[in-house]
Parts: C-alpha cells; structure tokens; sequence
C-alpha cells in the first residue's frame, strides 16, 4: 500500500467492473472508475497487454465513448486536500476543486476510449521556473544509466523513467554506477528519484563527447531538464567539466550554461534548457569537455516537454455552481461533467456560452423534452441568461420568483409543464420578455395572453444527438428534407437560430477545403442567420469540390417520396483571406451547371427547384473557374416541397429563382411562416412621396388552395395605389437575356359590397410587339382565399420589361397584388454518369481511403471530371472509359468493379495491391490497356488477361508474380501509360497519396502522443486521441 505525505496520489483503472481496490506490483492502488464517470462503455481488450513498467491489468480493460462529443472524468479533490498542488500532466489548480479528464471525439468512426488515469500531487514548488498559470506537457523522461523502467515506488511521485534499453555490441557507450553511498537529491528543484542518479551514460573513449539527437514533430520551442550526479569520487588530478551545446553547427545553436557542469560526487545537479527550437523536426544536445577536462561528459537522466498556452480560467464559478444544483435536482442531468464551455467547440448540448471574456458566461439553458419531474432550484446566480427553455417537462407547483430576475433575458418557454398558481409579476410585466406558457392547465393568468406574450415564438429543443452526422430535426412533414448547413463551422452539435431553423455543421457532408471565419462581420438582414454567414469553407485546391447529402438514408422509414427540392447556397466573403478581392466561380448540382457565383461584399444567394428522380443524392459543388479565385460556400439549405408544387414545369427541367417578393409587408418572409422556407423579400418602408399604399386583409382566415402554396404571411398584406383610379406597374431592369416566369398571388383584403368590384388585366410588355395578356379572363381575387396566376415566357428587351396590372372598364376598386415569384427555366437536367460505373466507384471508394472524400458526379459538368478518370460524355448518361489509379499508395485487394463495361484503359501501377491478379480484369469488352506494374501482386496471370492479343498489359515491378513465358508480365515493355488529361497541365496537381489519416484536407487535432518522439515507441502504443483538462484542449 502507498503511504505518502502528499495529498493525492490516484490510480484509476478505467473501465474496470471491480468494487474494491487492489495493489500492481509497483505497491500502486488501483481504483475501478464508476465513481468518476457514468458515461461510457466498459470493454475488455482482446489483445492482453504486457509492458515494461505497467500494470497490465489496468491496460486489460478501457471504457470507450460512441456517444456525446464530450465525455468526462471529474475528480472531486475537496476531500482529499486543501493545498494548491500541481499535478502531471503538471498543471496547476489554482482555486478549482475539481480535476476534469475528458475525451472528445474528432474524426469519423474514431471512437475515444481511455485505458487508465493516474493523479498525483507533486510539491508546491515542483516546476516553480514556468509560471503556474501554464501547463507543462511531458515528451519524455530518460533515465540513460538504467537499462529498466524507474517508477514508483523508486519516484515517490511516480514518474515513468523509460531506459535507452541494452546498449548495443560493441557499442562507444558504456553506463556506470555509483560508488556514493547515498545521493542527496536535495540540492534539485524537481526532485529526480535517487534510482535515475545512480547510474550514468558515459563514453568508453575519454577523449570524445556526449552527442543526443532526436526529432519531434513538435512546433513550438522545446524545454529540457538534465540531470546529473559524479559515480566515482574524483582524485586530485582528475576533473570532470563540460558544457552543453544546443543544436551545434545550427543558426540557432544555444550554449548552457555560462559556467561549466561539473556533477558533483553524492549530490545531484539540474540544468534547465529553455526554448529550444527544431530544425526539420530535428534537435540536439551535445556535451562538450571542457579544455581542462581529464574525464568525459556524462549525463544520469533528462526530461523533455513543451509548455502549453494559458490555462483557461474556466466557465463563471457562480454559473458552474447553479448548474450544480440543477444537476442535483433532476438526475438526467447528473452524468454531465467537465467544463460546460470550455472548450468552446465542446460545451454541453443543453447550454450556450458566450466566450468573448476569459471566464465564458452561460447565455442559453435549453432543457426543454427531458422529463424532468418535481420543482426548480434557485439557479438566479446565472444572471448573464437571455434564454431559458424548459418546455414540455413535468415541473411542478408555482412558477418560481426569480425566473423574473435574471437581468439580460429575453425568451422564457415554461409551456406544456404542470405549474400552477399565478405568473409573477415580474414576468408578466417584463414588456421585452417572450414569454410562453401555454399547456399548464392550472397556471391561472390574467389576461389570457400572458399565458404567451410573444405567440409567434418557437423555440425548438436543443440536439442531444452526438453522432458525427446529427438526427436533422424536420420542420417539415415526416419523411421530407429539411436541412441547414453552416459550412465551416467547427460545431458538432446542431443550433437553433432566431426563425426556429436549426442548423448543423458541414463536417459529415465533406470532406475537403478549409475552414475560415470572415474579418468583417455580415449586415444584419431581416430574416438571415449570421452566424452562418460568419464561417465558411474555402477550397484552394482542386477543380470541384462537392457536398453530398444522401436523401435516402433521410427517407427510407417513411412512404412519402422526395420528388422535388429546393436548394439554396448562401454566399457572404467578408475578406476572410485579407485579400479584399471577392472571387467570381462555377457552382454546379447533380452534374448540371447552376450558374457563375460573382461574389460581392454582401450577402448573395442562388436557389435551385428541380426533382431528384430516382437520385439518392444533392451535389452541391463548387468549381475554380478563374486564376486565383478561389472557390467558397457559406451555407447550404435543401427544402423538401410538396410533389406537386411547380408541377406546371416538366420535372426534368430546373427552376432557377431570381426573385421572391411579399408586396404588403416590411420584413423578410421565411421559415416559419413558409414551411418550406422560402424567402419572401420585402419592398422596404414606403417613403412619403409613394404612390402606393400597404393593406392588411380583415378576412377571418384565408385558404391557400394553390399548388404552389405560398404563406399565408405573404397574402394577409397586399400592395394598391393610393389613387383608386390608377393601375400598377412593375419594370425591372435585368442584365441577362433568358426567359422570365412568374407566380403571381392575389388575395382580396376587403370584403366587398354588391357595389364594388376589383377587376384588373395582367399586361405583359404593354404597347410592346411582344405583348400578351395573362391570364385572358380579367384577375378578380378572391376573399378569404388565393388566386395563383402564371405568367410564362416573358421576354427582355433592352435589359428591360414590364408587368403592368390594368383595371378593367367595369372595377370600381383599383388592381393589387400580394407577391410574386420570378424565376427562369434552365436546360434539361442531365441523367448523370452511367448508374453503373457511379457503383462501381463507390465500391472503390470504399475500399481505399485515398478516394473517399471524392463527391458529386464522376463525369458532368464535362470540364470537372474527376482527376483519375476519364468519360465518354457522347451519350445523355456518360460512360467512365479510362481509370487512372496509379500511384496513389492503394493497399490491399480490388473489390470486383467489373460494371465499368465501357473501360478502356486501367493504370493501377506503383501501388501496394496485393493477393492474385483478379479474373474479372479480364472480363471488360473495351479494355485495351491494363497497367499492374509495381504491386505485390502473386499467383500468376489469369489467361484471360495473358491470351488477350489485343491487350497492352503490363505487370513487371510484381516480385511474387510467376509469368509463364516471361513476356506474359508485359505485351507492350515500351508502353507509358499517361495520366488522364484534365485540362491541367500543372505536373503538382495530380492526387498525392493521403496521409496515414485518411484526410487529405485538415490536419488532426494533435494530443500529447504526437507530440512525442517518433524514435522512442513501445511495442504497444496507447494512444488518447484527445485529452482535456480545466477546459484546456491539448
């Protein structure tokens, strides 16, 4: 057992399902980890560990995290001391009473887990030189004399001194022991055990020096602590004196210290080497003899680490503890532990900080769908709250006193709970609170509305889906798309902006470009999100990059088909490259072009109808058209509408919508007034001098049973002169020459008498040779319900024309109109790439991970194929004639993807492709040549590859490869199989190999292992993909 003087000295086996602690062989006490922890999943290993230095037990059992993006162990330390201690990884506490351990999940299908955690104190002033305010991040800890791990007990604070190991035969190395009796430690600030001075590294010639190098993949500077104590005691005329030299023959060489090291004999000496810097990843430290010298250099042990940024203060102390006691109020929220905010990426799902100060506030408590039962504790501490969300619960008794309290808030949703008694007048009397509090059937109020002071107000639960693609909360029918992508965003879990859409990060929809935050901060337009707008996803690399959102999987468990959708991509460049240059570029969907994106200083935004057919896909994609104008998205929203709406349009045909216009109103229309959120602009404020005048309906209700079903928002307003006597005119002006169409809605917002009638002509091009009246009957709109009027082929002349609204002679009311749609029909949209080959690739894609974040169609729009094939675009649905899969570092066996029957050409050459040569290679009627040189293929060459006269096959480089003759490796030793032409002649542009990752775009989150060195690895690594502690991500 471990008896010490310090405060806490903690082994947590994780995982394990033991109740009662035992004792490894090193005399450490391990702990199961349920008092520390509730999430997770415990898991045994199937490969038992066996470690130099390591309990194996401990490393026998782990617990993993599929679920939440943030798991944590919290470590309570009130009961176990009351000093300001530092701990390894050597941070300190300061005035927290909590240690927190957390793990986050950051790529795909990379699961955390955790094998064991181990806490202890360390004196006060261990360390003391770096300010306690920085954690130090431990590389490595050498101890050069042993030849075996020195840990605890041998280390009180037991760090793990890993040995050089046997030296090798002959080797310029030999290591000594001390003859001291003891070793007084001391004299050292950070006390290295006794175990690591005993012994030394020294050189068997006396007349050479000590040189240690390494590399790391470390960026910023290096710290080193050198340790070091004299094994022999020294004669009158021997002397041991050197000094160190860092990063020798380098420009940025450093010479420690002034004054020559001389160990002494029985004690111990520290040397401190600061801000040491890399060269190519390489580093260095030499000791050299002094010219007075009679001995060698030596060194006993030495210990490498970095030094992090500033500790993160934390979330507001008086908002962690009334989370507190909401926590110990309802136990569905007991199993939430670590920093609610920090950091910022992983705040927990059911609140929302804000960060802009060094201790994050919480701004957003969101607890609304989690069956808490019982009655509220006071959390009014929390007085930076602007919205709290409790709907649809089981709180009970009187609405608490102090939700009126708080002094920033804004929105309060107690809907649907069981509070009873009277609103408080400090709530019902807030005039700038939207209050909800509709559902309590024994809450009495008086008046009636303050049972919802803001009726319109819907706030949406907050996501507790973790998954890497999160569960899309629907607004619309069961079975529809509703889908809002903030592309760029770092956030893993969903949100709800201001219009109750809720939005999601771009993370699962792609997997190429990179993320920006914009400089200068988008307008504040009616109805837009901006912090949509404040990201985005550039992509600097690459002809076309594409989302790719699987409607299938969103509408398998439902009978309602998705037959048509709107798409829109949202563009705001707020100079996030400093460029002060808005780029100009293609944007294209399902293979078809959707026009040239020319970004400007403002909010812009393109909106696509068109039907998927029998597509399982939206591909979004965007494409470099122009040097130096790199490509960018910032949102992307897909809309289900109803099958019938723009039926009018042949399905094969695309909507490309310029404008969307709500007459009677001064503010944008969306979601979720449209449910299929459409934008409805608005005129503006109409100034003095207008001619026109805004009304508002005095109908009940108005049935909108059109087929395009506009809002009602749209049709309780409408737009008439002034002057009953005149008529309306619209003219525009437009810079292109399509075709226009139009959907014009009317509704009357009067109810007439027998003396009154509106009666009007709709005049295209009045007084023009192209001229027409639409619809031929008069326009009489109807009370209390919609007309819908289609005005189709509107041709421009002179970047101009008009739509002029004309009483008829028997109205005695002037025309009107409520809003209008304008939009042109694009070309007939294109079938895609041959279903077969798109399967085929995807089976590819599957099995390497080189072609995975490849999206959006192989071959169309014709100039943005993919790089490694080439098509044949002669027929409506392309065919994939040549597959260019040569040097791209694939490993292991082909999956069958003999369906590309059209194949011409196969280079699958200086790859890693192993196993025989597949029989179907053989099979494609088309191929003419096949490259399989500079694999591990083995077996021989089947004969329908090595009979097939007609076949320049290639397959030298393959040394397990029997051939039978010889020139069955290659029918055609001069061929060269070049790489596919893409219109880019640039030879740095082709595909290079991906990294171990599998992620070709953005660079890891590194953890401590990768800090590491990459020459000192056990046989075994354990690897924490992320670790987290007071909020800090290392």
């Amino acid at each position: 057992m471990f008896s010490s003087t310090y405060a806490v000295f903690l082994s947590i086996d994780c995982g394990s399902s033991s109740v009662k602690p035992r004792t490894d062989n090193n005399s450490i006490v391990w702990v199961g980890d349920g008092p520390y922890i509730q999430t997770g999943e415990a898991h045994k290993v199937s490969i038992p560990a066996d470690i130099p230095g390591f309990d194996s037990i401990a490393l026998n059992t782990l617990r993993a995290f599929p679920t939440r993006k943030k798991n944590c162990y919290s470590i309570d330390l009130d009961s176990k001391t009351e000093n300001n201690t530092r701990f390894l990884v050597v941070f300190s506490l300061n005035n927290t009473n909590n240690i927190n351990v957390c793990l986050a999940q950051t790529h795909l299908d990379n699961i955390p887990f955790i094998s064991a955690l181990e806490i202890r104190s360390l004196n006060s002033d261990i360390y003391g030189y770096i300010p306690s305010e920085y954690p130090l991040l431990f590389q490595f800890r050498d101890a050069f004399g042993t030849n075996k791990i020195v840990g605890y007990p041998e280390d009180s604070f037991d760090w793990i001194w890993s040995s050089i190991g046997p030296l090798s035969n002959p080797s310029p190395l030999r290591r000594i022991t001390s003859d001291s009796p003891s070793i007084n430690v001391s004299s050292t600030i950070d006390k290295p055990p006794e175990a690591v001075l005993r012994t030394a590294l020294l050189l068997f010639n006396s007349s050479q020096d000590i040189a240690y190098s390494d590399t790391t993949n470390v960026t910023g500077p290096l710290f080193f602590n050198a340790y070091f104590s004299e094994p022999i005691k020294l004669n009158s005329t021997q002397k041991r004196s050197f000094k160190l030299v860092v990063n020798a023959n380098q420009d940025n060489s450093l010479f420690f210290p002034e004054n020559p090291l001389i160990p002494p004999y029985g004690g111990a000496l520290e040397l401190h080497i600061a801000n040491v810097s890399t060269f190519n990843s390489f580093f260095s430290l030499a000791f050299f003899r002094t010219n007075d010298s009679t001995l060698p250099s030596l060194i006993n042990a030495l210990e490498g680490y970095t030094v992090g940024d500033k500790l993160a203060q934390g979330t507001n102390s008086n908002d962690v503890k009334a989370l507190g006691l909401l926590k110990k109020s309802f136990s569905q929220l007991q199993d939430w532990s670590g920093d609610p905010c920090l950091p910022s990426p992983y705040t927990w799902d059911w609140v929302t900080c804000n960060n802009d100060t060094d201790s994050p506030r919480i701004t957003a408590l969101n607890l609304n769908d989690l069956g808490l039962t019982g009655t509220l504790p006071d959390f009014s501490a929390m007085d930076a709250l602007k919205t709290i969300n409790l709907r649809n619960n089981s709180l009970t008794e009187d609405i608490p006193e102090f939700l009126g309290t708080f002094p920033e808030l804004t929105v309060l949703n107690l809907a649907d709970n069981s509070f009873l008694g009277t609103v408080p007048s400090s709530i019902s009397n807030n005039v700038n609170l939207k209050f909800t509090a509709t559902g309590n059937p024994n809450l009495s109020c008086t008046p009636t509305s303050i049972f919802n002071i803001d009726p319109a107000s819907k706030i949406p639960p907050p996501s507790t889906n973790t998954n890497a693609e999160p569960k899309i909360p629907s607004p619309a029918d069961k079975g529809k798309i509703f889908l809002s992508i903030d592309c760029g965003s770092s956030s893993l879990k969903s949100r709800t902006d201001n219009n109750s859409i809720v939005w999601v990060g771009d993370g699962p929809y792609i997997k190429t470009g990179k993320t920006h935050k914009v400089n200068v901060a988008p307008p504040n337009i009616s109805g837009w999100d901006s912090r949509a707008m404040s990201t985005l996803r550039a992509f600097p690399a690459r002809k076309k990059n594409c989302y790719s959102i699987d409607i299938e999987s969103k509408t398998k468990d439902s009978n309602i088909t998705v037959a048509r959708v709107l798409v829109r991509a949202s563009f705001y460049y707020g100079n996030y490259d400093n460029k002060s240059n808005p780029p100009t570029f293609s944007l294209q969907f399902n293979g078809n072009n959707w026009g040239s994106v020319v970004t400007t200083n403002g909010i812009i935004y393109y909106e696509v109808v068109f039907s998927l057919n029998k597509s399982s896909n939206i591909d979004v994609c965007l494409a470099q058209t122009q040097p130096d104008n790199i490509p960018f998205i910032s949102a992307l929203e897909i809309r289900s509408l109803d099958p019938g709406a723009y039926g009018y349009i042949p399905a094969d045909f695309p909507l490309f919508f310029t404008e969307r216009t709500a007459y009677g109103t001064n503010t944008t229309i969306r979601y979720p007034d449209d449910s299929f959120d459409r934008i409805w602009s608005s005129l503006g404020p109409l100034d003095n001098t207008s001619t026109v005048t805004r009304v508002r309906s005095n109908s009940p209700s108005i049935k909108v049973d059109v087929e395009d079903k506009p809002p009602k928002a749209v049709l309780r307003t409408t737009l008439l002169p002034l002057n009953s006597s005149h008529d309306i005119f619209y003219s525009p002006t437009r810079n292109h020459q399509f075709r226009l169409h139009f959907n014009a809605y009317f509704s009357e917002v009067i109810k007439l008498n027998s003396t009154q009638k509106r009666s009007f002509d709709i005049v295209v091009n009045n007084k023009q040779d192209n001229s027409f009246i639409a619809p031929k009957n008069p326009v009489i709109p109807p009370y209390g319900r919609t007309l819908e009027v289609h005005i189709l082929n509107v041709t421009i002349f002179n970047s101009s024309f008009s739509i002029n609204l004309l009483r008829t002679n028997d109205s005695t009311l002037p025309p009107l109109i409520n809003a209008l749609e304008e939009f042109i029909i694009g070309d007939k949209l294109a079938q895609g790439t041959n279903s077969n080959d798109v399967k085929a690739l995807g089976l590819l894609q599957k099995s390497f991970a080189q072609l995975e974040d490849w999206n959006g169609d192989p071959c169309l729009p014709a100039p943005y194929t993919w790089d490694w094939v080439a098509c044949n675009n002669d027929t409506d649905s392309p065919r994939i004639t040549e597959l260019y899969l040569n040097d791209l570092g694939l490993t292991g066996t082909l999956p069958d993807f003999s369906a590309m029957d059209a194949l011409r050409t196969i280079n699958l050459s200086n790859n890693n492709l192993t196993r025989e040569i597949p029989e179907f290679l053989g099979t494609f009627p088309e191929l003419t040549v096949l490259n399989l040189a500079d694999n591990n293929f083995n077996g021989t060459v089947p004969s329908s590859i090595s009979d097939d006269v007609n076949l320049k096959f290639n397959a030298t480089g393959n040394p397990n490869l029997l051939c039978t003759p010889t020139s069955v490796c290659n029918t055609d030793p001069e061929s060269r199989i070049p790489p596919p032409s893409t219109g880019n002649t640039d030879p740095e542009s082709r595909i290079p190999p991906p990294p171990s990752t599998g992620n070709t775009d953005t660079e890891p989150i590194p953890s401590p292992v990768d800090k590491g060195r990459s020459s000192k690895t056990f046989a075994q690594p354990i690897i924490i993909l992320l670790i987290m502690f007071s909020g800090l991500l290392l």
